[in-house]
């Protein structure tokens, strides 16, 4: 996504994502409070792509992995889109709204 032109970019995400046959996901601690990455994995499922095509592959700092294995394990299990961080609150709320009407 472009952040210069995040309109233009956000409604070409679906025609990215349907060309894909799998999403390998880089996530690392703050994956999951990034509204972008999570608008990414809804996306890609709202296409019409499954779920099991999406890998997730851990990014764990060297001589932190189990402080990061276990935050990133404690963001799957309490996630809440509305607590994720955007940049522009317009973005949030914009794409908040796609989720929910979703």
């Amino acid at each position: 996504i472009d952040q210069n032109n995040i309109e233009a970019d956000l409604r070409c995400l679906p025609v990215f994502l349907a060309g894909c046959q799998r999403l390998v996901v880089f996530c690392g601690s703050t994956y999951l409070s990034r509204l972008w990455c999570v608008v990414e994995l809804f996306t890609f499922v709202q296409v019409g792509c499954k779920p099991e095509n999406i890998e997730f592959e851990l990014v764990l700092r060297q001589g932190h992995e189990d402080e990061d294995s276990a935050s990133v394990d404690e963001a799957f299990a309490h996630f809440d889109a509305r607590e994720c961080s955007c940049y522009n609150q317009e973005d949030k709320d914009r794409m908040l709204g796609i989720v929910q009407a979703a």
